[in-house]
């Protein structure tokens, strides 16, 4: 269950729709219709996680970021092999040929290894007014 604070329950909307159309178009005519600025502060993106696609998701949603925008990719260095979950069942897993973090690579020019991906995410946890982009 997920628990939203008082200061900005009634500001957040669900909208289903295609992910890489509704960045094109359809987000800045929903601000609109809502007197809202179409700019993100905090983007999930819950991709595919197929490279092309995830491409075409940051192509599409950012010229709506902020200037103080973070955005948090889930599933980024996916692999093939099994996997245990919490519960104690298990799964197996697909390899994605790091399509997520591939590009998330390019985007940042810089390559992500598991000791830089964590520096990172701990840097920009604990400086929230930082975007990952810049840590």
């Amino acid at each position: 269950m997920w628990t939203i604070g008082a200061a900005i329950q009634g500001t957040l909307a669900f909208r289903p729709s295609d992910d890489v159309e509704f960045g094109k178009t359809g987000f800045a005519e929903w601000c609109r219709s809502h007197a809202r600025e179409p700019k993100i502060d905090l983007l999930f993106i819950d991709t595919s996680h197929l490279r092309e696609h995830t491409k075409k998701e940051m192509e599409a949603w950012e010229p709506h970021l902020s200037d103080q925008a973070t955005v948090l990719f889930h599933d980024t260095n996916m692999g093939a092999g099994p996997y245990a979950r919490l519960d104690g069942s298990v799964g197996y897993g697909y390899d994605n040929e790091r399509g997520v973090i591939a590009e998330i690579e390019e985007l940042l020019d810089a390559a992500m290894t598991r000791d830089r991906f964590s520096a990172i995410s701990r840097r920009a946890i604990s400086s929230c007014t930082s975007p990952i982009a810049t840590a």
